[in-house]
């Protein structure tokens, strides 16, 4: 006789944890409620990123030779405007070279008040066709450089014949405060 009541108990338990598993529970929809924001004229709510000053579009473009002799090439000095900040986001560059010849690195130099640095690296991907070695760098980045000079530079291992240098960055300048 003991055993029914224990069995009718632990039947009980199970009944009341199958509805709790099973019970519908609120969705992420059912919490969520719409809000309304009132203001006045005076006080509009804003609709842009009110956190970064207002950004205006900047490009730059380079293409110099890598002349026989050389195995290094860099632009001359990107001048940033007295009292902005560039922010590059953007980085690409294609060089062709004689076929076995192959890019050492490319680099972007920038200056955040102190001087040209050690330079950002990126890395070049290749494909030889037609005799010759053609080399592509294109990376989403982020690099700041005040008031002063940006450089970008590539170095190839060998010095024999010339090879093409094209590169370009962009992004976009700030005001300073």
């Amino acid at each position: 006789m003991k055993k029914k009541p224990l069995a009718v108990a632990g039947g009980f338990a199970a009944l009341i944890g199958l509805l709790f598993v099973t019970a519908p529970k609120p969705g992420v929809a059912d919490t969520l409620k719409d809000v309304f924001v009132i203001n006045n004229e005076s006080s509009p709510v804003p609709i842009r990123d009110t956190e970064n000053p207002a950004r205006q579009p900047f490009q730059y473009a380079v293409g110099p030779t890598i002349p026989p002799g050389e195995n290094q090439v860099c632009n001359e000095n990107l001048t940033v405007p007295e009292g902005k900040m560039l922010v590059i986001e953007y980085v690409s560059a294609q060089i062709v070279l004689p076929l076995g010849q192959s890019v050492l690195s490319y680099r972007v130099y920038t200056d955040l008040g102190l001087g040209l640095g050690d330079g950002h690296h990126f890395v070049p991907h290749s494909v030889a066709q037609s005799g010759l070695s053609y080399f592509t760098v294109g990376q989403t980045t982020r690099l700041y450089a005040k008031s002063g000079n940006v450089r970008i530079c590539a170095q190839r291992n060998s010095t024999t014949d010339s090879g093409v240098f094209s590169a370009g960055i962009s992004g976009y300048l700030v005001d300073l405060p």
